[in-house]
Formats: structure tokens, C-alpha cells, sequence
């Protein structure tokens, strides 16, 4: 995972853990089944929350230092 954990979100539908990573802006998908990142996505500076929409499979990531919100189509 990234450096500066910043947040973290849980959809519960497809059982993925989202965590942004302040330091390095991205974000880590990590598998809540077996507990392992399967992707790190790069995302706008100081990533600083997450959210998550289990009826759309979005993920909402607030750029602070950017000033800019990052949309994560969670189905790729």
C-alpha cells in the first residue's frame, strides 16, 4: 500500500477496500476476501477520502491539494 493513509472505504456489494494514499496519490483496491491489493490507481495530489457508491461501483476520491475530485469506475 501507499504512504500517508488518508481514508478508507468498503463497498460492501463487491467486498473491495478502498484506501487513499496522501503521500503518493493513489489509491489502493484491496480484495476484502483475501486481503490483497489487486491495483494501485494514481489519483490528483493529496488524495484525502474516499467514497463509495455500491449501486454505481464509483469511487469518489477527494484531491485536496489539487483542489479536484478523482471518479474510480470500481468494475475495471
Amino acid at each position: 500500500m501507499g504512504d500517508g493513509l488518508a481514508g478508507f472505504q468498503v463497498n460492501p456489494v463487491t467486498d473491495r477496500v478502498y484506501v487513499a494514499n496522501r503521500n503518493d496519490d493513489t489509491v489502493s483496491v484491496i480484495d476484502g476476501t483475501s486481503n490483497v491489493i489487486i491495483a494501485t490507481i494514481p489519483v490528483g495530489a493529496g488524495a484525502t477520502g474516499v467514497g463509495v457508491s455500491p449501486v454505481t461501483d464509483r469511487v469518489y476520491v477527494i484531491n485536496r491539494d489539487d483542489g479536484t475530485v478523482s471518479v474510480i469506475d470500481g468494475a475495471n
